[in-house]
């Protein structure tokens, strides 16, 4: 039997004390609280059936939902450049500038190698293929469903038509 990890036995013990509580009459006072301790509860338990990303489309995809990274990769489509050029253009502090290219380059969009006293970043193009390939199956599918669609409609605009002649 697996042994419940921390987020569980929190989850456990806020339901346990929420309905314990709303069974012996002390709801009216505490409602409030007790609603936004269930909805904790539950996103907790939520939290616990999400998949992690572990797929290498799925990691890509979560890198460039941030505008900063989609920025760096913009930048570093003209060609390499080091860590301090990537990072002059935003208001934010290397470290944390730095926790941005560790995500990019941790779902194998981009590489880094140490020159010297500086650290250097380039493309990865293999991972941007993967994503191309994915969304141009899904563009091609969404092509063909809008052509069986306007096939559809049409062929109901015939038979409208047809009933209207009819009548």
């Amino acid at each position: 039997m697996a042994i419940p990890s921390l987020k569980q036995k929190i989850c456990f013990s806020l339901e346990v004390c929420l309905f314990h509580n709303l069974f012996q009459g002390e709801t009216p006072q505490y409602l409030g609280t007790y609603l936004n301790i269930l909805d904790v509860a539950l996103k907790l338990k939520l939290l616990r059936h999400m998949p992690y990303h572990s797929n290498p489309l799925d990691l890509a995809f979560h890198a460039l939902s941030d505008p900063t990274r989609r920025a760096v990769v913009s930048r570093l489509a003209n060609g390499e450049a080091s860590v301090s050029d990537l990072a002059a253009p935003f208001n934010m502090a290397l470290p944390s500038f730095t926790q941005h290219l560790k995500v990019l380059e941790e779902c194998g969009l981009i590489a880094s190698e140490k020159r010297g006293r500086s650290r250097w970043c380039q493309l990865v193009p293999e991972r941007f293929n993967e994503a191309a390939v994915w969304m141009e199956a899904e563009r091609r599918r969404w092509i063909e469903r809008l052509d069986r669609l306007e096939l559809h409609l049409d062929h109901k605009d015939e038979e409208d038509g047809r009933h209207e002649k009819s009548d």
